[in-house]
């Protein structure tokens, strides 16, 4: 197993056609509405200060089935589903956000 740094938005979620897949043993989606706004509130300071904040550790795996095309670039997600999941759900509001503020994109 591999370990490194990266940054999410860039190296991570930045890629094109990446599909994240949950396998069905992790739990269900719980965060709280505390857990969110936690991460809100980390998100607003990093904003103000500009600095970098550590997110948490995810844990992932490529898809091994090189014979299938729709699996390249699938990435099974062992831990920080909740996380993850988080951040592309607050990305998702800010883009649709962004899409009704200006409707010509």
């Amino acid at each position: 197993m591999k370990a490194g740094n990266f940054l999410l938005l860039q190296d991570f979620i930045g890629v094109n056609k990446v599909i994240f897949q949950i396998p069905v043993y992790q739990r269900n989606y719980d965060w709280s509405e505390e857990n969110v706004k936690r991460l809100l509130d980390d998100l607003k300071t990093i904003i103000d200060t500009g600095d970098r904040h550590f997110l948490g550790t995810i844990v992932y795996l490529p898809h091994d089935d090189d014979d299938d095309e729709v699996l390249m670039n699938t990435y099974i997600i062992i831990d920080g589903q909740q996380r993850l999941t988080t951040v592309m759900l607050i990305l998702k509001a800010l883009m649709d956000l962004s899409a009704k503020a200006s409707p010509d994109v």
